[in-house]
């Protein structure tokens, strides 16, 4: 595992291989939610201490997707 300096700047493919996440799925989260990290151009740059705040907010996302999808199969369940 890498060492996490808070005031450095990391790219989307940095923080890929420190929460072991993919990074479209970090980049989809940047767009969605403009107060984590700043975007220069075409780049993304996140400081080190906001990569625990994404790292939770893809944890959430995740579970909530999970959530969201079991409803849909019983729903379709309870149709049949």
């Amino acid at each position: 595992m890498k060492i996490l300096h808070l005031y450095k700047l990391y790219t989307p493919s940095d923080v890929s291989k420190i929460i072991q996440r993919k990074e479209e799925d970090i980049i989809t989260l940047l767009e969605e939610n403009k107060a984590e990290g700043r975007k220069f151009g075409n780049f993304w740059y996140i400081r080190g201490s906001e990569v625990i705040k994404i790292q939770k907010l893809l944890k959430e996302k995740n579970v909530s997707t999970i959530s969201h999808d079991l409803q849909k199969e019983e729903e379709k369940k309870t149709k049949e």
